[in-house]
């Protein structure tokens, strides 16, 4: 068969009218969703073109076009013969490396990089094209030497190449491009090396008002990623560098759902400055698996310096430029094979051997011959996929394959490389066709695959995915829909690939692809597949991905916090404080103006004005400010919540600090026969030392699960062993639960998880649970197992979170008495903070609708038209409510952690001390705040603020030692 993958196939299913009567008024990050990253963007008149990374991937660098840069069609792709690229042998996340897009005079330029691969094709090179949709021409060859090269061509005729030399601790370096020969003049010009980041990379020039300006990315395309830029008067400089450097970054904010934020291309268009740029979506704490995206954002001018979004975070849901709106055809979700041409999203995993692909030979179905080629080989397999694009989706397909011998496979396949997959495969075993789910990571099968017999015909192959986990279905002829298990979507994410031994940086994300293998040599017979279908899921149903309702996030948290306020009779609540020293309602930061109601509730009286006097008499009190809590603050768990049941999906046993650990892999699946389009599956990990003869105590944390050696540097504060590592060194256990998995950290997650799954998906009631009684329900679910568990003490598990799992290991510690211990790291306002301190982030903040989620919808009321002091209770009660049980409050430095208010936390644990000394407990021993580094760790609660700033790292070896003298040390 014939491929013509640069011309534009797709099947319409419907023609929108071009909408010129008005612009959009909002759109939705990232304008390309999934595996599409560092963009480049030129404009065309009233058209806008635009480019992306490929690496591995074959056809190369697909073109998108847009009309009002909130619509966007794939046109075709640049790189479309192997005589434009060779990806022989190439190794994963190698191939093609940041495309730059421009045109002059009436021809398109795409420029990039081969890195990897053989001397004869690596380096830079571009292609030209009248027409963007192609062809393209052959590469001309330029060099060998740097990255990233990009075109910049000036109004007095002169073009500029510049490009990233000298690797991570390189600079831009330039000369001038002959665009007549085709060739490079003249010696290359070192131009600026950046603020001092690393991988100062991505040189763009651009000639705006007079000025020169080389904007550049540093700090490496990850959670350190930023942009920078600098100005001239000259292309060759000096180069003066904009004091408000980085003009975009989200590198120091950790909780934000975007991360990466970096790589980006200004532009211009009749509304003004806008810029192109990558970012990703980490799932579970700091896991993103659908890759490097595309995101849109406005740009301004002040002083001459550009301004990216007003200096503000960049979020989901953005106003959109004012230009004429020009939606496209929707895709169609289901791909029938029926072309000569395969649709564009289709790519391959290096240049495909084409005999291996047929459309004709079966009219409307996709035929695949498996070569000896599998899809472990850093090689090319029989291998055709598509890129996964939303966190919710489904994709199915249809196969027909009769499998004559055990080495004939064919199926459907989440790849992440050749050495990372998951299969969903038809075989042949023991004489009989079957079914089974296969788990590849890091070159090695996770477990033994099971298989099941399926009877002869047709078969769908589906999968469903949520943000954590993937779950894998066949139904057979004339059968059900039949699970075969679940897989986590962290086990193909970025951090993980990255990690794992000579891995190199895992640049891709996961791509969902349809293969024939014959493990070896050829397959004896083909594999027929008569449709493909990926859709958009919600919770309800699913649509077409077209559609992307998963990018709608910000208007569901919207409509879900306008709800609530409706339910309340609120109509306006105050405005939260602004992070930004400039913004409309800075944050105070000012002790003198702290505390405008000083005086707290008072934990030992009673509601009737009765003295707690007795311990006795204490219990009668703590249901009163529990019911206040349920009511007021953190919402009432329903009393009939769904069983859930564990299991172990993996056991394995790993050396971690030279320690060898038995590994426990878990999922709890929630019972939702209550409503079973809403699944929740509570991810689990336990590490206990392999060599222990005695169930050990465990520290449990609400885990953010950064993956060893991947953890961003504005999160690490000193070097040596991790805090899985310290505790392993005690002879303790460790155990990480996700709870993203729980409930979702948003507002438009409370019609799912387990929040919704109660409701059926329903909006809940002011006083129901918010997420952090959520998670610290989950965290009880978690101490249930560890019941069970032989290796695992029970009566000795801690818990510790940190930032927001600082507030929910709080609220859990004092839910549950049987937790035996809890570090609580930077929690702030919502958490350890006394609700009446104006310090940072203040009441208002948690009721708004980015954070009133965690919250009953009661709280908002103390936003408007109450206010702090009405609240019945403050931290400090909470605090006590975890009395006679020892809790470590933990802060970092005014410095980096000021937002949470160190003092406010302290001033609470001071204030749980009556409490304490009323059950023969050991307060702070002061009610004097510290001295920074000062440990308060003579009583049953202890107070330490560090100098790391917004981290719990500092802190671990100082609560495992005050841990010390409450669990009993396990022996071997």
């Amino acid at each position: 068969m014939k491929y013509r993958l640069h011309k534009f196939n797709v099947v319409f299913l419907v023609w929108f009218v071009w909408q010129t009567a008005r612009a959009a008024e909002t759109f939705e990050n990232p304008i390309l969703p999934g595996f599409y990253p560092d963009p480049s963007i030129c404009r065309v008149g009233d058209d806008y073109f635009l480019v992306n990374s490929t690496f591995e991937y074959f056809p190369g660098v697909p073109i998108f076009q847009s009309k009002d840069l909130v619509h966007w069609k794939q046109i075709g792709h640049v790189l479309t013969r192997q005589s434009q690229l060779n990806l022989d042998k190439m190794y994963a996340s190698g191939g093609i490396f940041a495309p730059v897009l421009r045109w002059h005079a009436g021809t398109f330029y795409m420029i990039t990089t081969v890195v990897g691969g053989s001397r004869r094709r690596g380096g830079n090179f571009y292609v030209t094209a009248t027409n963007a949709a192609g062809p393209w021409s052959d590469p001309v060859w330029l060099d060998k030497d740097g990255i990233d090269p990009s075109l910049f061509f000036d109004t007095d005729g002169k073009v500029y190449f510049t490009r990233q030399v000298d690797g991570e601790h390189g600079y831009s370096g330039q000369q001038i491009f002959n665009l007549q020969t085709g060739k490079l003049e003249g010696e290359r010009k070192e131009l600026w090396r950046g603020t001092g980041g690393v991988w100062p990379e991505g040189p763009h020039l651009y000639h705006i008002n007079g000025k020169y300006y080389l904007m550049i990315s540093e700090g490496g395309t990850s959670y350190n990623h930023s942009l920078t830029i600098a100005r001239s008067d000259s292309p060759w400089g000096p180069f003066e560098a904009n004091p408000a450097n980085p003009i975009l970054t989200h590198r120091d904010l950790p909780d934000n759902p975007f991360q990466a934020m970096g790589h980006g291309d200004l532009f211009e268009t009749p509304d003004g400055w806008w810029i192109v740029f990558l970012g990703f979506r980490p799932q579970g704490g700091q896991f993103e698996h659908l890759g490097r995206e595309t995101f849109l954002a406005p740009v301004t001018w002040t002083n001459g310096w550009p301004v990216i979004n007003g200096g503000k975070t960049i979020s989901a849901t953005m106003s959109a430029p004012n230009l004429p709106a020009h939606p496209w055809p929707a895709e169609p979700a289901r791909d029938e094979f029926d072309s000569t041409n395969l649709s564009l999203p289709w790519c391959f995993a290096r240049n495909p051997v084409e005999q291996n692909y047929s459309l004709a030979e079966r009219p409307g179905w996709l035929r695949l011959h498996g070569s000896a080629v599998t899809l472990n080989d850093e090689d090319t397999p029989t291998f055709i996929g598509r890129r996964q694009t939303d966190l919710n989706c489904r994709a199915a397909v249809k196969l027909d394959f009769q499998p004559q011998h055990t080495n004939e496979e064919a199926g459907i396949t989440l790849r992440g490389n050749e050495r990372n997959h998951i299969d969903l495969v038809v075989t042949l075993r023991d004489g009989k066709r079957v079914v089974g789910l296969r788990k590849i990571f890091d070159g090695n099968a996770s477990e033994a695959t099971s298989f099941q017999e399926i009877p002869a015909g047709e078969i769908i192959l589906s999968v469903k995915a949520v943000p954590l986990s993937y779950e894998f279905f066949y139904t057979a002829s004339g059968g059900k829909e039949t699970s075969l298990g679940m897989a986590r979507t962290r086990d193909l994410s970025t951090e993980t690939l990255t990690a794992q031994k000579n891995a190199h940086f895992n640049f891709t994300g996961v791509v969902i692809g349809l293969f024939a293998i014959g493990s070896g040599s050829a397959s004896s017979v083909t594999a027929d597949f008569d449709w493909f279908e990926y859709s958009a899921s919600t919770a309800t149903g699913v649509t077409s991905a077209a559609q992307n309702p998963n990018r709608n996030n910000q208007a569901a948290t919207e409509k879900d916090h306008a709800n609530m306020m409706a339910q309340l009779g609120i109509k306006e609540i105050r405005r939260g404080r602004d992070g930004d020293a400039n913004g409309k309602n800075p944050a105070n930061y000012d002790e003198a103006k702290a505390n405008p109601f000083p005086s707290l509730p008072d934990a030992l009286t009673m509601k009737d004005g009765t003295k707690v006097t007795t311990p006795e008499l204490w219990q009668s009190r703590r249901a009163e400010i529990f019911e206040d809590f349920d009511r007021e603050i953190y919402g009432r768990v329903p009393a009939n919540t769904p069983n859930v049941n564990w299991e172990i999906i993996s056991t394995t046993t790993e050396t971690n600090g030279g320690i060898p650990v038995v590994v426990k892999r878990l999922v709890g699946h929630v019972d939702n026969s209550v409503d079973t389009n809403i699944a929740v599956n509570i991810e689990l990990t336990l590490g206990t030392p392999a060599t222990a003869t005695n169930p050990v105590p465990v520290m449990m944390q609400f885990s953010w699960n950064f993956p060893a050696g991947f953890l961003p540097q504005n999160r690490l504060t000193n070097s040596g062993p991790t805090w899985q590592q310290q505790v392993l060194a005690k002879g303790w256990g460790y155990a990480q639960l996700t709870p993203a998995s729980v409930q979702a950290d948003n507002g438009a997650g409370l019609t799912r998880g387990i929040i919704g799954l109660i409701n059926k998906g329903q909006f809940r009631k002011p006083e129901a649970w918010g997420a952090l009684r959520a998670w610290a329900w989950g965290a009880s679910r978690a101490l249930d197992y560890f019941e069970t568990d032989r290796a695992v003490d029970a009566r000795q598990v801690g818990l510790e979170g940190h930032s927001r799992y600082g507030k929910a290991t709080l609220v859990a510690m004092a839910y549950d008495p049987r937790f035996a211990i809890s570090y609580v790291s930077s929690s702030g306002e919502g958490g350890a903070k006394l609700h009446r301190r104006d310090w940072g982030e203040t009441v208002e903040n948690i009721a708004g609708s980015g954070e009133f989620h965690w919250m009953a919808g009661n709280f908002i009321k103390y936003a408007g038209p109450l206010n702090w002091d009405d609240l019945p209770v403050d931290s400090h009660e909470l605090i006590a409510l975890c009395a006679p049980r020892p809790v470590f409050i933990s802060v970092g430095s005014t410095n980096g952690d000021a937002w949470v208010d160190a003092k406010g936390s302290f001033l609470a644990a001071a204030a749980a001390g009556p409490v304490l000394t009323l059950l023969g407990k050991r307060d702070l021993g002061t009610t004097n705040f510290p001295e920074i580094e000062t440990a308060l760790t003579d009583g049953d609660i202890a107070f330490r603020q560090h100098s790391g700033g917004h981290t719990d790292a500092p802190n671990w070896p100082v609560f495992l030692k005050w841990a010390d003298k409450f669990m009993n040390t396990p022996s071997h």
